[in-house]
């Protein structure tokens, strides 16, 4: 927990975004069909806000609980872990959308 409290988990799902990002690009000059742009839109989304959340964790850095709480007030007191991983799972659902053809 002590590791990703931060928002470090982003710094991951930023690659998860370049990548897809780069994928994208490379699939679309190799077989030369038109998108909707749908995948591209997202893959950029997901870029600048994985690039934000750790940068929000570095300026606002959370500290450690000493005592046990409920879940609910934990996951309000990690809220950047919380962000972190709802964004690395969509930057993930990117990348496998984008390389296995079902997101255009």
């Amino acid at each position: 927990m002590r590791l990703i409290k931060d928002g470090q988990l982003s710094w991951a799902a930023l690659l998860f975004a370049a990548a897809a990002l780069y994928e994208r690009d490379e699939a679309l000059q190799r077989f030369n069909h038109e998108s909707s742009g749908f995948a591209t839109s997202l893959a950029a989304l997901m870029l600048v806000l994985n690039a934000i959340v750790p940068l929000c964790g570095l300026i606002f850095p959370t500290d450690m609980l000493s005592v046990r709480l409920k879940t609910r007030a934990v996951l309000t007191h990690y809220k950047l872990l919380l962000c972190s991983s709802a964004f690395a799972a969509m930057s993930a659902f990117c990348y496998s959308g984008v390389h296995f053809g079902w997101l255009y």
